[in-house]
């Protein structure tokens, strides 16, 4: 088999039935809950396409490491996943720490599945969109677990179906059942945990004008349209030096943090005043979108508590206070996360 028939055999749309599905988030409006689900790949699922696409040309080698984690050292494992092509074995790696279950087998088959990703096993699944789904008494996947909603941990419990993708991410030729060929899947819910939609494929789709509109709104809009902000006309009359230290002013970023920022931002411990136009450029590209999402949660009325709970589902990180959205909020983060906001908060005659 050649080099492009064995990558293209490694990266194709794997059936959804072999796609699991996990509860990353929940929200609650009108004491309805809803989930964000996250795809995923069993072990065994990505040894059956190793045998299918290589047949016994593949293998792993496991190392035992150390990872460092928030919480401290954690151990875990590097998987080597290699395979022949040609006459040549060709190898490539990535690693996991151990998990909370059945540490050493469950090690191993997360950095199975991380070293099938650098192969591009699986590896369009991180393209799908978000999935927000109802959580029902009946489905085909189940939820049970703990999280935060409106600030509060809460016990969540039941099934949901998993969601139908379009037909970009589906296998050659398969269709769900019931469908019609010739109308493409949409995702469920996409983004959307104030919608009461189900899933019987009764969402219409997306046009390509609406679709081409998402693509563009890039960030919030103006309310004036195109002409400028007073706010962002102030912003560009700033020199990168003094725009910066706004920033930092507006933020609550006291002088000890500055250092270890700029670290952080352009790799080297420095005074803000040190800083080259080049550095203070990059400084503002960082914390611009965690200011603009600051303001739109003020103009919104959220607390900070329902600011750091809506950006925990985008950034998929733990944020205990607004300067933990430093590097973890970007402009398209940024976008998706004012979208999620405003989708979750409009009322169910706007929704209809």
């Amino acid at each position: 088999m050649k080099n492009n028939e064995i990558m293209k055999g490694l990266k194709a749309p794997f059936n959804p039935k072999d796609i699991e599905w996990k509860t990353q988030s929940a929200t609650k409006r009108d004491n309805k809950i809803s989930v964000l689900v996250v795809p995923y790949l069993d072990a065994r699922a990505i040894m059956d396409r190793l045998d299918e696409v290589c047949g016994p040309f593949w293998k792993t080698e496991y190392h035992q490491m150390t990872v460092e984690t928030a919480k401290g050292p954690k151990q875990g494992f590097s998987c080597i996943l290699s395979i022949k092509i040609g006459a040549e074995w060709v190898s490539r790696v990535d690693g996991a720490e151990v998990s909370d279950i059945e540490s050493i087998k469950g090690g191993h088959s997360n950095a199975l599945k991380r070293a099938a990703v650098q192969w591009g096993i699986g590896r369009y699944l991180y393209d799908l969109p978000n999935f927000w789904v109802p959580l029902q008494q009946q489905g085909s996947c189940n939820v049970y677990g703990k999280f935060k909603i409106n600030g509060q941990q809460e016990q969540v419990t039941g099934k949901f179906d998993a969601p139908r993708l379009q037909k970009k991410f589906l296998p050659e030729g398969f269709t769900y059942p019931g469908n019609n060929n010739s109308r493409p899947e949409q995702p469920q819910n996409q983004g959307n945990p104030a919608s009461n939609g189900n899933s019987n494929g009764n969402q219409q789709p997306q046009n390509g004008q609406e679709r081409q509109s998402t693509q563009q709104n890039q960030q919030p809009q103006n309310k004036r349209g195109n002409k400028p902000s007073d706010q962002a006309v102030q912003m560009a009359k700033k020199s990168p030096l003094e725009h910066t230290i706004s920033l930092f002013k507006e933020l609550s970023i006291t002088s000890d943090l500055v250092p270890g920022l700029i670290n952080k931002i352009v790799g080297e411990r420095k005074a803000v005043g040190k800083a080259t136009e080049d550095e203070l450029r990059a400084i503002v590209k960082a914390l611009m979108p965690v200011k603009k999402y600051l303001d739109y949660c003020k103009a919104q009325g959220l607390s900070e508590d329902q600011m750091l709970d809506y950006a925990q589902i985008t950034t998929k990180e733990s944020l205990k206070n607004p300067l933990n959205l430093i590097l973890k909020m970007d402009s398209v983060i940024l976008t998706e996360t004012t979208k999620l906001i405003h989708e979750d908060r409009l009322s169910p005659a706007q929704t209809a």
